[in-house]
């Protein structure tokens, strides 16, 4: 079938019926692993995750599970979401994570930073009930696992921060919808936290060969002004949300913010040798600015 017409998402951003997305990877510079056995230990740095990644033992599902990696990705957020709420007193942040022991890894380290925090899960039989009252609260996180396919309709998500093991295309663009959904004139931003996991970057970067002549090299995002005409429904914003293939373009820029050194213990998920990863302070991030 030949369509006539087609509303995507870049004409749902300039009629203000979903938000401009940024998508932002998280790497770093230099990354050190240990590996001990019995009384001898080697050293091995990596100039990037990716790296540590295929060149290692080191697996991307035990990454998201350790505090440093929590923390970081948890900082960005936190802070994008303070950000946005002083404007927009009721915006809200998602964390998909991998299980629920993730999950609640993920809500201690939330509450420690003094913010308020509810976790779904598709296993705790009132999981609807917990969505319908975060909905209508001004609570500032959600932690979610294994709801994103099921009509998680929250519009006043602004914010995610994606720590699942889940690398397909349909969860990234199903996780990326949930912050899209504009409900005024003050959130016209959505941003999407992650790890620089090589899967997770090809499939960012192939949003942004949907349009390729939108690409450039951004310093500053400008939203482009609304569109005159009538606004589509909701529910033709809905599919718009949970159609974003072929819709969207991107544009790149590098940026170099210093965290702590710390110390990441894999050992609990090898018997035989040991591994320890040490993050430099120097963590990378790529910012993927759409429109």
């Amino acid at each position: 079938m030949i369509c006539d017409y087609r509303y995507g998402l870049k004409e749902a951003i300039a009629d203000a019926v979903c938000r401009s997305p940024r998508i932002v990877l998280l790497d770093n510079q230099k990354v050190k692993l240990t590996e001990e056995m019995g009384p001898e230990s080697t050293v091995r740095m990596f100039p990037s995750i990716a790296k540590l990644l295929g060149e290692s033992p080191v697996t991307y599902e035990e990454l998201l599970r350790h505090d440093d990696v929590i923390n970081q990705l948890l900082d960005l957020g936190c802070n994008k979401l303070n950000e946005l709420r002083q404007i927009k007193p009721n915006a809200a942040g998602l964390v998909v994570a991998t299980d629920i022991e993730h999950a609640q890894q993920i809500a201690q380290a939330l509450e420690s930073r003094g913010g308020v925090c509810c976790i779904v899960t598709n296993k705790i039989p009132d999981a609807q009930q917990v969505i319908n009252a975060f909905r209508q609260s001004a609570s500032p996180w959600i932690v979610a696992v294994g709801m994103i396919s099921e009509g998680t309709d929250i519009p006043r998500l602004q914010v995610c921060c994606y720590l699942s093991r889940i690398r397909t295309e349909l969860h990234y663009r199903q996780v990326l919808g949930r912050v899209l959904r504009r409900t005024g004139e003050s959130d016209d931003q959505a941003w999407l936290f992650m790890l620089a996991e090589p899967t997770l970057q090809c499939l960012a970067e192939r949003i942004a060969d949907d349009l390729p002549e939108d690409l450039a090299v951004l310093n500053e995002v400008q939203m482009p002004a609304s569109a005159s005409g009538s606004t589509p429904s909701s529910a033709e914003a809905t599919d718009i949300i949970n159609n974003l293939d072929n819709s969207i373009g991107c544009g790149k820029e590098q940026a170099i913010e210093a965290g702590t050194t710390s110390i990441i213990s894999l050992e609990g998920f090898s018997v035989e040798p040991s591994y320890q990863v040490s993050f430099s302070q120097h963590y990378r991030q790529q910012l993927l600015a759409c429109f």
